[in-house]
Order: C-alpha cells, then sequence, then structure tokens
C-alpha cells in the first residue's frame, strides 16, 4: 500500500469545517456524515443536503440534532470523518472516508435512543436537482440486462428495484443505482443488505428508489422497511 498519488488524481484534502477537495470535485460534509454540498466541475449537483430519515409506527417523523463532523485523518490517498446524530428512537454514527478518485464509503451505525420506540421505516436520500439528473443507470447483477437510459418521466417513485428483474434476492436489493446527466452524476451502491431491516420472503417491497418531486430527484435507500425496535447497535456499509 502506498500514499503517492498518480496523475491525473490529486492529494486529497479536507479541513476540519467539513471541506474535501478531490481532482474536479469538492464536498461538503454534514453532522450525519455524509453530503452538504457535491460540486463537480464547479457545478453543485444536491438540492438540498444528504440525509437520514425515519418514520414512527405512530406516524411521527423523526427529529436529529447533530454535530459537526469531526476530521479524523487526511492523507494523500483519503480523508476519514467521524459525525453523530441523535434522535429519540434511534442514534447514527458514522465513519466516512473519501477516497483520492472521489469515492467515499459510508460505516454506519444505527444503534437504540434514550426513548426507543417502533420504527415503520429509516431511509436515505440522496436529493440532485432536476437539471443534473435525467439519466440514470441501475445493476441487476446481471452481464447484460442493467437499464441505461432516461429516468422515467412523472413525479413520486418513477422507479423502483424489484426481485424480477435481479438475482435471486430474498428481497429485492439493487447493488448499483446512479442518476446524473451525461458529465456528472451521484452513484449509491453497495456490496449486500447486511445490517438492514427488511421484509424477506421474496418481498418485492423496495430497498432502492428513484423519486422526483419539487424540482429535484432523490434516490431514497430504504434501510429499514418493516416495522422494528431497535434494541442493539446494527452496521450497514455503503
Amino acid at each position: 500500500e502506498t500514499e503517492e498519488v498518480f496523475p491525473p488524481f490529486k492529494p486529497v484534502q479536507a479541513d476540519e469545517s467539513g471541506v474535501i477537495s478531490v481532482v474536479q470535485r469538492t464536498y461538503r460534509m454534514n453532522g450525519f456524515g455524509l453530503w452538504d454540498s457535491v460540486q463537480s466541475q464547479s457545478r453543485e449537483l444536491l438540492a438540498r443536503p444528504v440525509e437520514l430519515r425515519y418514520r414512527t409506527v405512530a406516524g411521527r417523523e423523526g427529529v436529529w440534532k447533530t454535530e459537526a463532523p469531526a476530521l479524523e485523518t487526511n492523507t494523500p490517498q483519503r480523508a476519514v470523518f467521524r459525525a453523530r446524530a441523535v434522535s429519540d428512537a434511534v442514534v447514527a454514527e458514522t465513519r466516512s472516508e473519501v477516497e483520492v478518485d472521489g469515492m467515499m464509503k459510508v460505516t454506519l451505525r444505527l444503534s437504540p435512543g434514550a426513548k426507543p420506540e417502533s420504527i415503520a421505516a429509516l431511509w436515505l436520500d440522496i436529493p440532485l436537482k432536476e437539471s443534473e439528473a435525467r439519466l440514470m443507470h441501475e445493476d441487476t447483477g446481471s452481464l447484460r440486462a442493467n437499464y441505461s437510459g432516461s429516468i422515467p418521466s412523472g413525479t413520486g417513485t418513477v422507479w423502483k428495484s424489484d426481485r424480477d428483474t435481479r438475482w435471486p434476492w430474498r428481497n429485492a436489493f439493487a447493488g448499483y443505482v446512479w442518476i446524473g446527466g451525461e458529465d456528472r452524476g451521484v452513484a449509491w451502491f453497495a456490496e449486500n443488505d447486511k445490517g438492514w431491516v427488511t421484509e424477506k420472503g421474496l418481498s418485492d417491497k423496495p430497498l432502492q428508489e428513484i423519486v422526483r418531486a419539487d424540482g429535484e430527484v432523490a434516490i431514497r435507500v430504504n434501510l429499514v422497511n418493516i416495522p422494528v425496535t431497535l434494541t442493539e447497535s446494527r452496521e450497514l456499509v455503503f
């Protein structure tokens, strides 16, 4: 392993304010250990910050208290930030590693809050400006059946993962979803759904969706899609 950075890449630069610079891109971190801003070739892609959200079985949306992300290390090859968000039902702790090529690996630990209660859903929203998100690509696990093309028209959920078009998972997990334009975009991906709380039994409840509303197009990742009361910590990586 080496810390040497080879052209055309440049050393990762990060500061205590949460700003990270890699080749042709600048990110600003937030209290979830996710992104407040993504600029690619000097153009802002996000419509609003990337965030973690949840809804209780009683119908209330979770309210988080966050702190500024803390820079743990910064070497030529990567920057590592830690963050913590606290709510009554859930505590979310992240370790986010941004590498020299711009990829960010997030290790997310979900733990019971001070007042645990049953939550119906918990999801990640990655909202891009609609003007920057006209195209999509998704992975079905096949070499020849991965859709690339225009994001379907309409409002609300315009695309969702389903089990019929991918390898025979016990749920509708998609390993990779990208949205953007011809020159820039954002991809979410993960090796598996370890640590998630989702309906199994050959379920078609979507684990990933593309949602269009109010001038934005978002990748929505449903980390919890069945009622659960957290009683112990769970670790997820994406």
